[in-house]
């Protein structure tokens, strides 16, 4: 698969999910051959951004969670949920390789890197595209939720965190 192809499908599964409503405002912000930068806003009507990077075969979201202090008990308990998405037990269409996977926090924000299969065709990467936005929603529905994490949303999203439970 051609960069170029794999850029082209990546935009259309980003674009499929802002025509549905899933979040707003998409706009390819940058490309070049091997590169393709998405900006869209989405959980708490904050804007986010996801890059493709073709060459590295990888997706990021630069910053998932920000204002995380790098070995804290929320950046501990975010890459422990990361982690159980690779248990055995969850459904092939939900479960990563435990290496696909990973997390960096630089200057207290939360990124997360997908690894796409050296395989990777135009048919597959829709699928992990899907993926990677399915894990980032999960944060933000079940992570931030269940992590009893009330505090850090109403205080970093400046919304009151009972009305959005």
């Amino acid at each position: 698969m051609s960069s170029q192809e794999m850029i082209n499908a990546c935009t259309q599964t980003l674009s499929g999910f802002a025509s549905k409503g899933f979040f707003n405002g998409f706009s390819v912000s940058k490309t070049t051959s091997n590169l393709a930068e998405y900006q869209f806003r989405w959980h708490f009507n904050c804007d986010f951004e996801l890059k493709l990077n073709t060459k590295s075969k990888k997706i990021t979201m630069p910053m998932v969670l920000p204002l995380v202090k790098s070995r804290s008990a929320m950046d501990k308990d975010f890459r422990e949920f990361i982690n159980e998405l690779s248990d055995p037990d969850l459904p092939d269409h939900r479960r990563f390789n435990e290496k696909q996977l990973s997390v960096t926090n630089k200057d207290s924000k939360l990124s997360l890197s997908m690894q796409l299969p050296d395989d990777v065709n135009s048919e597959s990467i829709v699928d992990e595209v899907g993926k990677f936005i399915s894990v980032i929603h999960q944060v933000f529905k079940i992570f931030l939720k269940n992590g009893q994490y009330d505090e850090y949303v109403s205080g970093t999203y400046r919304i009151d965190a009972d009305s959005f439970w």
